[in-house]
């Protein structure tokens, strides 16, 4: 067993020693942080120490490191857009949304077809009569024959899905 570990060591000292500078160089060039390239090279490193069979059965095991080292890249800059879309989320107040809906659907913009295809019926309809035609919820529930709780509830998740919309639309 410890013959086993000593072989692993000697090879893995070898394999970080001949290829930490290029993973490193390949990290800086991508993330323009020293610090983020030096966490991101361990954790390529660390993948290797995990599935080093993997990584020398490959045949090319440079290449495999660059390639470990690209996933981690994409993997860190999708969590950082995910945390920053979290961020834009939560500033976004349900009276912006609110705002953005009425001028949706008091302007009959282009963006309104793309959300009216988007909604179901009902929740159009209740759209409408909310920001259009400026009546209550109470009003709404007597005029669909629906219950005035269940009126506010349906408008909340159309704004909801509306926000969704809006923010995908945002980021892309």
């Amino acid at each position: 067993m410890k013959t086993k570990f000593k072989v692993f060591n000697a090879l893995f000292d070898d394999v970080y020693r001949t290829y930490f500078p290029v993973v490193h160089r390949y990290l800086l060039f991508h993330t323009h942080s020293a610090e983020l390239a030096q966490e991101l090279a361990q954790e390529v490193f660390l993948d290797f120490c995990r599935s080093p069979d993997v990584a020398i059965a490959s045949g090319k095991l440079e290449s495999w490191l660059i390639r470990v080292a690209h996933n981690r890249h994409m993997d860190y800059q999708l969590s950082r857009k995910k945390k920053k879309m979290d961020r834009i989320v939560v500033s976004l107040e349900d009276e912006e949304i609110s705002s953005y809906v009425e001028t949706l659907v008091y302007e009959d913009r282009d963006d309104w077809l793309f959300l009216h295809k988007s909604l179901s019926e009902k929740d159009t309809e209740i759209l409408l009569l909310f920001y259009r035609e400026g009546y209550s919820t109470r009003e709404i529930a007597q005029k669909t024959g629906i219950s005035e709780t269940y009126c506010r509830k349906r408008l909340e998740r159309a704004r909801k899905k509306i926000k969704n919309i809006y923010l995908t639309s945002v980021t892309n």
